[in-house]
């Protein structure tokens, strides 16, 4: 994967979680485990593009409540 010069933060980002959704070759049928998740971007790409289950775990009260609020805006809530 070569990062184009024009991609920003953001687009890098996606363009991370693409690239290893791809290597893992999720599927609705995968269960993630994401030690370290933070703010949850890949737990959160992985269930929206790939329809898989991901359990997410940080040390982070805040971050925690913030990817929680960010999984039920997106309806995310079963996966």
């Amino acid at each position: 994967m070569s990062l184009d010069e024009q991609d920003n933060l953001f687009q890098a980002q996606l363009n991370k979680y693409k690239a290893v959704s791809t290597k893992l070759r999720l599927t609705e049928n995968d269960h993630v485990l994401d030690l370290g998740c933070g703010w949850e971007g890949f737990a959160i790409y992985a269930a929206y593009h790939h329809g898989c289950r991901v359990t997410g775990i940080t040390l982070s009260h805040e971050q925690r409540v913030y990817a929680a609020r960010r999984v039920a805006a997106l309806g995310l809530q079963d996966r």
